[in-house]
Protein backbone atom coordinates (compact mmCIF):
# COMPACT_ATOMS: atom_id res chain seq x y z
CA UNK A 1 0.00 0.00 0.00
CA UNK A 2 2.83 2.48 1.15
CA UNK A 3 4.82 1.53 -2.38
CA UNK A 4 1.68 2.12 -4.88
CA UNK A 5 0.82 5.81 -2.88
CA UNK A 6 4.69 6.50 -3.23
CA UNK A 7 4.43 5.68 -6.73
CA UNK A 8 1.38 7.83 -7.15
CA UNK A 9 2.38 10.81 -5.58
CA UNK A 10 5.75 10.59 -7.77
CA UNK A 11 3.57 10.43 -10.86
CA UNK A 12 1.43 13.52 -9.64
CA UNK A 13 4.43 15.03 -9.39
CA UNK A 14 5.51 14.57 -12.55
CA UNK A 15 2.34 15.37 -14.34
CA UNK A 16 2.71 18.64 -12.78
CA UNK A 17 6.16 19.40 -13.66
CA UNK A 18 4.87 18.26 -17.77
CA UNK A 19 2.17 20.29 -17.19
CA UNK A 20 3.90 23.31 -16.08
CA UNK A 21 6.41 22.96 -19.20
CA UNK A 22 3.96 22.96 -21.78
CA UNK A 23 2.23 25.87 -20.28
CA UNK A 24 5.41 27.81 -20.35
CA UNK A 25 6.00 26.76 -23.99
CA UNK A 26 2.41 27.48 -24.92
CA UNK A 27 3.09 31.21 -23.39
CA UNK A 28 5.77 31.86 -25.30
CA UNK A 29 4.64 30.51 -28.02
CA UNK A 30 1.52 32.92 -28.21
CA UNK A 31 3.95 35.90 -27.12
CA UNK A 32 6.10 35.40 -30.00
CA UNK A 33 2.90 34.71 -32.39
CA UNK A 34 1.72 38.43 -31.12
CA UNK A 35 4.66 40.34 -31.25
CA UNK A 36 6.01 38.92 -34.71
CA UNK A 37 9.36 39.62 -34.24
CA UNK A 38 12.12 38.89 -31.30
CA UNK A 39 14.53 41.84 -30.40
CA UNK A 40 18.08 41.22 -30.43
CA UNK A 41 19.19 43.55 -28.05
CA UNK A 42 19.33 41.58 -24.68
CA UNK A 43 18.32 38.33 -22.93
CA UNK A 44 14.82 39.53 -22.81
CA UNK A 45 12.45 40.46 -25.65
CA UNK A 46 9.86 43.06 -25.50
CA UNK A 47 5.86 42.67 -26.86
CA UNK A 48 4.09 46.07 -26.41
CA UNK A 49 6.61 46.80 -23.26
CA UNK A 50 6.56 43.15 -21.50
CA UNK A 51 9.39 41.51 -21.27
CA UNK A 52 9.61 37.81 -22.38
CA UNK A 53 12.19 36.17 -20.16
CA UNK A 54 14.43 33.83 -21.93
CA UNK A 55 13.30 34.79 -24.92
CA UNK A 56 16.00 33.09 -27.60
CA UNK A 57 17.28 35.37 -30.48
CA UNK A 58 17.51 33.98 -34.13
CA UNK A 59 17.66 36.16 -37.01
CA UNK A 60 16.48 35.16 -40.44
CA UNK A 61 19.33 35.23 -43.42
CA UNK A 62 18.16 37.33 -46.57
CA UNK A 63 17.93 34.69 -49.27
CA UNK A 64 20.64 35.78 -51.91
CA UNK A 65 19.81 37.50 -55.06
CA UNK A 66 20.29 36.21 -58.31
CA UNK A 67 23.61 38.27 -58.99
CA UNK A 68 25.09 35.63 -56.00
CA UNK A 69 23.85 32.43 -57.46
CA UNK A 70 27.65 31.38 -58.16
CA UNK A 71 26.48 27.71 -59.47
CA UNK A 72 25.33 29.31 -62.87
CA UNK A 73 28.52 30.25 -63.24
CA UNK A 74 29.97 26.67 -62.35
CA UNK A 75 26.86 25.02 -64.85
CA UNK A 76 27.96 27.74 -67.30
CA UNK A 77 31.72 26.27 -67.09
CA UNK A 78 32.32 23.63 -70.09
CA UNK A 79 32.42 19.99 -69.48
CA UNK A 80 35.75 18.72 -67.89
CA UNK A 81 36.72 15.51 -69.66
CA UNK A 82 39.89 12.73 -68.83
CA UNK A 83 39.46 10.02 -71.34
CA UNK A 84 41.60 6.63 -70.03
CA UNK A 85 42.56 6.27 -73.57
CA UNK A 86 43.37 8.21 -77.08
CA UNK A 87 40.94 7.21 -80.05
CA UNK A 88 41.77 8.48 -83.42
CA UNK A 89 38.14 9.75 -85.23
CA UNK A 90 36.87 8.59 -88.16
CA UNK A 91 33.55 10.38 -89.43
CA UNK A 92 31.92 8.61 -91.39
CA UNK A 93 28.00 9.68 -90.10
CA UNK A 94 28.79 13.18 -91.39
CA UNK A 95 28.51 15.29 -88.05
CA UNK A 96 27.60 18.81 -89.21
CA UNK A 97 24.79 21.15 -88.57
CA UNK A 98 22.99 20.51 -86.19
CA UNK A 99 25.30 17.85 -85.18
CA UNK A 100 28.29 20.13 -85.18
CA UNK A 101 27.87 20.54 -81.18
CA UNK A 102 28.64 16.45 -80.91
CA UNK A 103 31.71 16.60 -82.95
CA UNK A 104 33.35 19.74 -81.21
CA UNK A 105 32.48 17.88 -77.67
CA UNK A 106 33.68 14.67 -78.81
CA UNK A 107 36.89 16.25 -80.26
CA UNK A 108 37.63 18.16 -77.26
CA UNK A 109 36.71 14.48 -75.32
CA UNK A 110 39.74 12.96 -77.33
CA UNK A 111 41.94 15.51 -76.79
CA UNK A 112 41.89 15.10 -73.12
CA UNK A 113 43.53 11.53 -73.45
CA UNK A 114 46.78 11.85 -71.91
CA UNK A 115 48.51 8.58 -73.95
CA UNK A 116 48.68 8.30 -77.94
CA UNK A 117 45.63 6.85 -79.66
CA UNK A 118 46.17 3.32 -80.29
CA UNK A 119 42.59 2.93 -81.35
CA UNK A 120 40.06 3.90 -83.88
CA UNK A 121 36.30 5.81 -83.51
CA UNK A 122 34.50 4.90 -86.18
CA UNK A 123 30.76 6.86 -86.85
CA UNK A 124 28.44 5.48 -88.96
CA UNK A 125 25.16 5.61 -89.96
CA UNK A 126 22.75 2.62 -90.23
CA UNK A 127 19.91 0.62 -89.41
CA UNK A 128 20.20 -0.32 -85.40
CA UNK A 129 16.18 -0.49 -83.45
CA UNK A 130 14.28 2.48 -84.58
CA UNK A 131 14.72 6.58 -83.49
CA UNK A 132 17.20 7.34 -81.39
CA UNK A 133 18.81 3.88 -81.12
CA UNK A 134 22.67 3.26 -81.38
CA UNK A 135 24.59 0.15 -81.30
CA UNK A 136 28.76 0.37 -80.28
CA UNK A 137 30.84 -2.83 -81.27
CA UNK A 138 34.12 -3.04 -79.68
CA UNK A 139 36.23 -5.11 -82.59
CA UNK A 140 38.90 -7.44 -81.07
CA UNK A 141 41.66 -4.89 -81.24
CA UNK A 142 39.98 -2.93 -79.66
CA UNK A 143 38.90 -0.25 -82.20
CA UNK A 144 35.37 0.91 -81.51
CA UNK A 145 32.19 1.03 -84.23
CA UNK A 146 28.97 3.73 -83.41
CA UNK A 147 26.16 3.08 -85.17
CA UNK A 148 23.28 5.29 -85.34
CA UNK A 149 20.08 5.79 -87.42
CA UNK A 150 19.77 9.06 -86.68
CA UNK A 151 21.03 12.63 -85.25
CA UNK A 152 19.48 12.06 -82.03
CA UNK A 153 20.97 8.74 -82.13
CA UNK A 154 24.10 9.73 -83.01
CA UNK A 155 24.70 12.20 -80.26
CA UNK A 156 23.17 9.62 -77.66
CA UNK A 157 25.88 7.35 -79.12
CA UNK A 158 28.82 9.72 -78.80
CA UNK A 159 27.55 10.98 -74.94
CA UNK A 160 27.58 7.11 -73.59
CA UNK A 161 31.05 6.75 -75.49
CA UNK A 162 32.33 8.99 -73.91
CA UNK A 163 30.89 7.88 -70.25
CA UNK A 164 31.90 4.33 -70.46
CA UNK A 165 35.37 5.55 -71.19
CA UNK A 166 35.92 7.72 -68.79
CA UNK A 167 34.54 4.97 -66.57
CA UNK A 168 37.07 2.05 -68.23
CA UNK A 169 33.83 -0.11 -69.02
CA UNK A 170 33.19 0.26 -72.18
CA UNK A 171 31.59 -3.18 -73.99
CA UNK A 172 29.75 -3.74 -76.70
CA UNK A 173 25.77 -3.00 -76.67
CA UNK A 174 22.62 -1.92 -78.42
CA UNK A 175 20.82 0.93 -76.87
CA UNK A 176 17.49 2.66 -76.90
CA UNK A 177 15.92 5.48 -74.65
CA UNK A 178 13.09 4.07 -73.26
CA UNK A 179 10.97 7.46 -72.59
CA UNK A 180 11.00 9.57 -75.66
CA UNK A 181 10.63 13.03 -74.66
CA UNK A 182 12.99 13.77 -71.60
CA UNK A 183 11.58 17.55 -70.67
CA UNK A 184 13.66 20.05 -68.32
CA UNK A 185 13.03 23.23 -66.35
CA UNK A 186 16.03 25.59 -66.77
CA UNK A 187 17.81 25.90 -62.98
CA UNK A 188 17.48 29.70 -62.92
CA UNK A 189 14.76 30.46 -65.47
CA UNK A 190 12.36 32.78 -63.74
CA UNK A 191 8.36 31.49 -63.64
CA UNK A 192 5.63 33.80 -64.96
CA UNK A 193 3.31 33.57 -62.34
CA UNK A 194 3.32 34.68 -58.35
CA UNK A 195 5.46 35.34 -56.18
CA UNK A 196 7.73 36.58 -58.94
CA UNK A 197 5.71 36.69 -62.34
CA UNK A 198 8.92 37.50 -64.35
CA UNK A 199 8.67 37.07 -68.18
CA UNK A 200 12.08 35.41 -69.42
CA UNK A 201 11.02 36.39 -73.15
CA UNK A 202 11.27 40.09 -71.27
CA UNK A 203 14.73 40.48 -70.54
CA UNK A 204 18.06 40.17 -71.83
CA UNK A 205 19.61 37.45 -69.54
CA UNK A 206 20.75 34.14 -71.42
CA UNK A 207 19.18 31.40 -68.89
CA UNK A 208 20.74 28.69 -71.90
CA UNK A 209 24.44 29.36 -72.43
CA UNK A 210 25.98 26.74 -75.02
CA UNK A 211 27.23 25.11 -72.24
CA UNK A 212 25.23 24.40 -69.66
CA UNK A 213 22.52 23.09 -72.98
CA UNK A 214 25.53 20.43 -73.03
CA UNK A 215 25.45 19.55 -69.49
CA UNK A 216 21.54 18.36 -70.61
CA UNK A 217 22.44 16.48 -73.54
CA UNK A 218 24.85 14.44 -71.60
CA UNK A 219 22.30 13.60 -69.47
CA UNK A 220 19.99 13.01 -71.64
CA UNK A 221 17.81 15.88 -71.72
CA UNK A 222 15.98 16.77 -74.85
CA UNK A 223 13.24 18.58 -74.34
CA UNK A 224 13.60 21.74 -72.27
CA UNK A 225 9.92 23.72 -70.91
CA UNK A 226 8.93 27.62 -71.12
CA UNK A 227 6.06 29.35 -69.14
CA UNK A 228 4.49 31.01 -72.48
CA UNK A 229 1.07 33.17 -72.47
CA UNK A 230 -1.14 32.98 -75.79
CA UNK A 231 -2.28 36.57 -75.55
CA UNK A 232 1.42 37.65 -75.10
CA UNK A 233 2.73 35.93 -78.81
CA UNK A 234 -0.72 35.71 -80.28
CA UNK A 235 -3.19 37.26 -81.67
CA UNK A 236 -7.34 35.92 -81.56
CA UNK A 237 -10.34 37.00 -82.28
CA UNK A 238 -11.09 37.78 -79.07
CA UNK A 239 -7.69 39.35 -78.15
CA UNK A 240 -5.61 42.00 -79.91
CA UNK A 241 -1.57 41.54 -80.74
CA UNK A 242 0.33 42.66 -77.24
CA UNK A 243 2.63 45.37 -78.42
CA UNK A 244 5.56 43.51 -77.29
CA UNK A 245 4.74 40.22 -79.24
CA UNK A 246 7.60 40.39 -81.61
CA UNK A 247 10.03 41.21 -78.98
CA UNK A 248 8.95 38.52 -76.74
CA UNK A 249 9.04 36.12 -80.08
CA UNK A 250 12.83 36.84 -81.13
CA UNK A 251 14.26 35.82 -78.09
CA UNK A 252 11.56 32.57 -78.03
CA UNK A 253 12.70 32.03 -81.65
CA UNK A 254 17.08 32.65 -80.06
CA UNK A 255 16.39 30.05 -77.70
CA UNK A 256 14.36 27.18 -79.78
CA UNK A 257 17.35 27.67 -82.60
CA UNK A 258 20.27 27.33 -79.31
CA UNK A 259 18.42 24.35 -77.94
CA UNK A 260 17.85 22.41 -80.72
CA UNK A 261 21.63 22.45 -81.49
CA UNK A 262 21.89 20.57 -79.13
CA UNK A 263 19.32 18.06 -79.87
CA UNK A 264 16.95 19.92 -77.68
CA UNK A 265 13.39 20.88 -78.52
CA UNK A 266 11.51 23.73 -76.77
CA UNK A 267 7.84 22.56 -74.88
CA UNK A 268 5.51 25.99 -74.22
CA UNK A 269 4.00 25.23 -70.65
CA UNK A 270 0.54 27.61 -71.12
CA UNK A 271 -1.92 27.84 -68.84
CA UNK A 272 -4.92 29.86 -70.57
CA UNK A 273 -7.20 31.49 -70.47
Amino acid sequence: MAINMKKNLLFDEGMRRVAFAMTAVVVVFCAHAACGTVSSSGDSSSCGGVPIAGASVMQRPAAPGREEWTFRQELAAPVEYKAREGFLLRDEYGLSGRTATVLADLRRFLASATGPATKSLSLRRGTVAGRESYRCDVLPRGDVVLTAEDDDGIRRAVYWFEDRVCAGDLAPAVRKPWLRDRISRCFFGPIKRPPFYHDELMDDVDYYPPEYLNRLAHEGVNGLWLTVEWRDIAETAFTVRSPDADRRLAKLRRTVERCLDYGIRTWLFCIEP
